[in-house]
C-alpha cells in the first residue's frame, strides 16, 4: 500500500484534522496460509491501521 498511489485521501483525519492522508501499516485480519496470486485474501473483519494512530484505515465491508 502506497499512499496517494493506491490508497487515496478519505476526507478529514480524526488526529490531525486536516486533510487525510492516509499512512498505512499492514493489513490483519486476513486469510493466512492461502494466496490469491502472491496475496491472502482480505476477510470482512480485515483492518488496514493507519501509523498516524487511526484505529481503521480501511475496513472491508
Amino acid at each position: 500500500m502506497v499512499p496517494l498511489l493506491n490508497v487515496m485521501p478519505m476526507g478529514v483525519c480524526t488526529v490531525t484534522s486536516s486533510a487525510c492522508v492516509p499512512a498505512p501499516i499492514m493489513w490483519y485480519g486476513f486469510e493466512d496460509g492461502i494466496f490469491v496470486g502472491f496475496f491472502n485474501p482480505l476477510l470482512e473483519d480485515s483492518v488496514l491501521p493507519c501509523a498516524s494512530g487511526v484505529d481503521q484505515v480501511v475496513h472491508v465491508l
